[in-house]
């Protein structure tokens, strides 16, 4: 594996960390019908739900990928960056009547879980920019 920089470095941290928050931002949704979304999109409110939902943590994987490749002296400026970012738009999204909520735990997990998944984009982000070491 080669050292990957620039656009190649963020575009390939953003295809690894978007699985992962997709995956996590729709199971519950799935098996434990905590929340749905409705905007009028479709007929159906389900297909309003994965329709925003894949909206949702593909601006949110961009979000995460661009916070993990950013450099600065205070690391925790990054996560309270993301968590208001995603208190702020649970809340629109909320009084807006576009996010309907069944369970109490929810906003807290869909504003915590990319907080961690941030961690681990940041650890990946550090090994696509490291160089091979065994060279042949």
């Amino acid at each position: 594996m080669n050292k990957q920089e620039g656009i190649r470095h963020f575009v390939l941290l953003f295809l690894i960390v978007s699985p992962i928050l997709g995956t996590m931002h729709m199971l519950p949704i799935m098996f434990l019908s905590n929340r749905y979304y409705d905007l009028g999109w479709y007929e159906n409110v389900f297909e309003d739900t994965n329709a925003f939902a894949a909206v949702y943590y593909i601006c949110i994987g961009l979000s995460v990928a661009t916070l993990a490749i950013w450099k600065n002296n205070h690391k925790w400026l990054k996560y309270l960056v993301l968590i208001i970012s995603l208190y702020s738009i649970t809340r629109f999204l909320l009084l807006t009547g576009i996010l309907h909520v069944f369970i109490w735990w929810d906003p807290y997990f869909y504003i915590t879980f990319p907080a961690i998944v941030l961690i681990l984009a940041e650890k990946i982000s550090k090994k696509l920019g490291d160089r091979n070491v065994s060279e042949k």
